[in-house]
């Protein structure tokens, strides 16, 4: 199996057949320049027009995998619907509440995964009161002033949220667990 969060779900939904359509990854982000996923290519002074559409959707499914468990994944809005649809695996999908505690009505839009993959090979989590960054490892004492230190301005890294990271590591452990039970992984 794969399993990634962030940008490393994004390439565990990649490796089992979902692909992404770089228009409408434009489309989102000149309507949603505030969004999580758009600001991290304009925090690198990407012009998105100008990226490789053919390595942007390219297809990099690897069939070694039999399942897959994405965590949050980025690009919620920005996958070729049809390649979701034809994912034969079962996955996982287990979405954050919000994005960041500062703001708790923007989320990476990874229902809109959840909408187009096969219901039948589809298992779907939503952590109430969770962070994107709730899933990362309990921060360090001095991960602040490390951070601070390292030109990070919005220390969003080590804020949870309403829920706390251990609590939410819990929920995501036994989810992780019901869902390999619920295919046959761990007998």
């Amino acid at each position: 199996g794969i399993m990634g969060h962030s940008k490393g779900a994004y390439t565990s939904i990649a490796k089992v057949g979902g692909r992404l359509e770089l228009n409408k990854f434009i489309n989102y982000c000149a309507i949603n320049p505030q969004m999580p996923d758009c600001i991290f290519y304009k925090s690198g002074n990407v012009d998105l027009n100008t990226l490789d559409k053919e390595k942007f959707e390219k297809s990099y499914l690897d069939r070694r995998f039999s399942y897959a468990i994405a965590i949050d994944p980025g690009y919620g809005t920005s996958f070729d619907e049809k390649s979701l649809k034809n994912i034969d695996i079962p996955i996982l999908l287990i979405l954050a509440d919000y994005y960041s505690p500062k703001n708790t009505k923007e989320n990476l839009l990874g229902d809109n995964i959840y909408v187009s993959l096969n219901k039948k090979k589809a298992f779907y989590k939503k952590i109430i009161d969770s962070g994107h960054f709730s899933f990362l490892s309990e921060c360090k004492k001095d991960a602040l002033e490390i951070l601070a230190e390292d030109g990070e301005d919005e220390m969003i890294i080590c804020q949870d949220g309403k829920k706390s990271r251990n609590d939410v590591h819990k929920e995501t452990i036994e989810t992780v667990l019901q869902f390999l039970n619920e295919i046959d992984v761990i007998r």
